[in-house]
């Protein structure tokens, strides 16, 4: 029996449309999920739609490194890695539980843009005599040294997250100067 009425149609994305999603399935496959996972998560796209974005994706990133030595086509390969680290670390950080899982997340988070930034020739290893990682490293231990005191101090676990909350909302507006590597205020 043939059903009478209006003919399906079919709806076309834009391409503005097609880019964010690539993008999001990009930054899913530097995470070296499968098309499958990717499907699992974004379940409004078709597993075929997600495979043939897979597929032209691979495909930008070999033209990407065509032409390019072989040296510039490892190190691309490594910054996508380095990429990858960091978008699984901050999936890591947001899902974590405790300030120290958050931290450890956090630090893992750094060092692969760190990395990235190495490898990108963006690396400013020295600023006013002290280095960054020295700043880092410092700071790290700050923090770890402030939690830690919090949970000593503190026993209620409510008024513990507060304050912890307080915390990282106040070194998260900490931000250092370009010019001076000195800190400042937002």
């Amino acid at each position: 029996m043939v059903m009478a009425g209006k003919p399906k149609k079919k709806t076309t994305k834009s391409a503005l449309d097609i880019a964010l999603r690539r993008e999001r399935i990009e930054v899913l496959t530097l995470m070296e999920f499968t098309p499958r996972q990717i499907q699992e998560l974004m379940s409004t796209i078709p597993l075929r739609t997600i495979e043939r974005d897979v597929a032209a994706i691979r495909e930008k990133w070999r033209r990407e490194g065509e032409g390019l030595p072989a040296k510039e086509q490892l190190r691309e390969q490594m910054v996508r890695k380095a990429k990858r680290v960091e978008n699984r670390a901050w999936l890591v950080e947001n899902k974590a539980k405790s300030p120290s899982e958050k931290v450890g997340a956090q630090r893992v988070a750094l060092k692969a843009q760190e990395r990235q930034a190495k490898l990108l020739g963006l690396d400013v290893s020295k600023q006013d005599g002290v280095s960054l990682q020295a700043v880092d490293e410092y700071a790290d231990r700050l923090g770890l040294a402030v939690i830690d005191a919090v949970q000593e101090v503190i026993p209620d676990a409510a008024t513990r997250a507060k304050v912890l909350g307080a915390i990282e909302e106040r070194w998260a507006a900490i931000q250092l100067k370009p010019s001076t590597g000195r800190p400042t205020s937002s």
